[in-house]
């Protein structure tokens, strides 16, 4: 069960959190950011060995979205799960769905160990493994769901993606960039209503 923000960790995704990575993802597409690409990063095989409240993803982020700024890029759109499963063995992982223009992606994967922040170091090349998401819905939905397997397994989600106890997770376990965010959706849904009724006014004015 999710323990909230006062015990600040949770053993799993609520529903809630899912269903905004869900419909973050449905977003993207919408505004032509679709996330086209798949990210994961082992902290066990960094020099820091975990990210116990998120801070390291969080500057990996950060350093992500300036190198996409500073390329054209648009910054950095992107959903995204912590997990910190120990069974058989302890692997503190983090899944990114991000978007990255196709002029970028090879630019992207060469630099993505630098965007790692100081003083953390990645071991082992595989350490940041990063693949295209595949071209059909399918693909989409499939990784979409896997970044969200650790959600409840009471939760109401409309998922086919088994469910199953990903650890537990100091901080925010699950999230969005601001752009496909919430508070995004909503104002977005505040100017197509604007546009139909005045659309409609228009219409209504040009009958009379």
């Amino acid at each position: 069960m999710s323990f909230g923000r006062k015990r600040g960790y949770s053993d799993c995704i609520r529903g809630v959190r899912a269903r905004n990575v869900l419909a973050a993802a449905d977003f993207a597409v919408e505004i032509g950011r679709p996330l086209n690409v798949a990210l994961d990063i082992n902290w066990s095989k960094t020099s820091a060995r975990d990210d116990t409240h998120g801070l390291l993803f969080a500057a990996f982020r950060k350093n992500a979205g300036r190198f996409l700024r500073k390329n054209g890029g648009g910054g950095l759109t992107c959903s995204w799960a912590r997990e910190r499963p120990t069974s058989p063995v302890p692997r503190p992982n983090t899944h990114m769905n991000c978007h990255i223009p196709a002029r970028l992606y090879d630019a992207f994967v060469k630099r993505a160990h630098s965007f790692l922040p100081l003083g953390c170091i990645a071991f082992d090349p595989a350490a940041i493994f990063i693949q295209l998401i595949g071209l059909t819905e399918k693909d989409h939905v499939q990784r979409t769901e896997y970044l969200i397997k650790g959600a409840h397994p009471k939760a109401r989600l409309n998922i086919k993606k088994r469910r199953s106890p990903q650890g537990r997770v100091h901080g925010k376990r699950c999230g969005t960039s601001e752009d496909i965010g919430l508070a995004a959706r909503i104002r977005a849904a505040e100017i197509l209503e604007e546009r139909v009724i005045s659309a409609a006014r228009r219409s209504l004015n040009g009958s009379n």
